[in-house]
């Protein structure tokens, strides 16, 4: 792992990151995205992630969705994990219903994961199964 991107703290480090997802190295791309999400949480960096999770490189694509699930408090990043419910690879969706199980007080991933159990893909309604299993606001009544 890339650990000189993950300790970027400069003012101007979310740009450099930002252009570091096109780098030829595909361990730089990912490590950017997680030094990303890791660093800040601002609707500049919800929106590159998004961005991150059409890139070619898979890779690219979960280390968004692993980003986005760090912002457990993150309104812009629980409706960035929602959104990516609906995106085309398979494995995208996994990992948002995964992400969306680390938000755990947010009512609103808590009903997106209940809207994830009715999913055409099994698996997905398998992981949105066992994130509600441990979801405070699920297990608190608070959803309904």
């Amino acid at each position: 792992m890339n650990t000189q991107l993950m300790k970027i703290e400069d003012s101007k480090a979310p740009d450099a990151l930002i252009k570091a997802f096109e780098d030829q190295d595909s361990e730089v791309r990912w490590s950017a995205i997680i030094a990303l999400g890791i660093h800040t949480d601002s609707k500049a960096t919800t929106d590159a992630l998004l961005k991150a999770l059409e890139h070619q490189d898979s890779e690219v694509r979960l280390s968004a969705i692993l980003a986005l699930g760090i912002h457990t408090d993150s309104k812009a990043a629980t409706a960035a994990l929602v959104k990516a419910l609906k995106h085309k690879d398979s494995e995208v969706r996994r990992s948002a219903i995964v992400a969306l199980g680390n938000h755990k007080d947010s009512k609103a991933a808590a009903n997106a994961l209940i809207k994830a159990l009715d999913h055409k893909d099994s698996e997905v309604r398998w992981y949105a199964a066992n994130a509600l299993s441990n979801h405070t606001a699920f297990n608190k009544g608070d959803i309904k």
